[in-house]
């Protein structure tokens, strides 16, 4: 495992890696960080093609702020050349 903390960049590429298998997609190449007051914002870009609990994720733990979820909803757009993603809810790193 990497350590946030001792290597951000290579835990970064961990996450990234972890985020590609569990989508299909390779990359994204859009990302909005979005607060819990933005889900109904985050509706607007279409059904998802997949949602993560963050906590899946390496470097993220589990909120602990009630009512506030943390997911990435990852989306193809348009003709789907575009793939994007967004952080919803309230976001830590371990």
């Amino acid at each position: 495992m990497v350590d946030l903390y001792e290597d951000p960049i290579g835990a970064a590429s961990l996450a990234a890696e972890e985020i590609a298998k569990k989508t299909g997609k390779s990359s994204h190449s859009i990302a909005f960080v979005m607060g819990s007051g933005w889900v109904d914002a985050a509706e607007h870009l279409g059904t998802p093609t997949h949602e993560i609990a963050l906590h899946e994720l390496h470097g993220f733990e589990k909120s602990s702020v009630q009512g506030h979820g943390s997911s990435l909803r990852s989306y193809t757009l348009g003709s789907g050349e575009s793939k994007c993603f967004s952080f919803l809810g309230s976001h830590s790193f371990v």
